[in-house]
């Protein structure tokens, strides 16, 4: 191979991998399940109204009751 072709090459190779995307923003599903420790979506804060015996019920679950029911909104939305 001519040292104009290899430059070439590495020089399509190069274009060819600036176009490749971390896995986190090109497939964020698979990027989640591959590495849950890793994977923080971006929060957003909201207002909304739920049931007081349901409320109440997962604040006695104890610290954390903000993401538990975070994880059922999750979990329903993309099973």
């Amino acid at each position: 191979m001519s040292t104009v072709a290899l430059k070439f090459g590495q020089i399509q190779i190069k274009e060819e991998l600036a176009q490749f995307r971390p896995l986190k923003e090109a497939i964020p599903k698979l990027y989640a399940k591959l590495h849950p420790e890793w994977y923080k979506p971006k929060k957003t804060e909201i207002h909304i109204r739920v049931d007081t015996d349901v409320l109440e019920w997962y604040k006695s679950q104890g610290k954390g009751y903000q993401t538990k029911i975070n994880a059922v909104l999750r979990a329903h939305a993309f099973g």
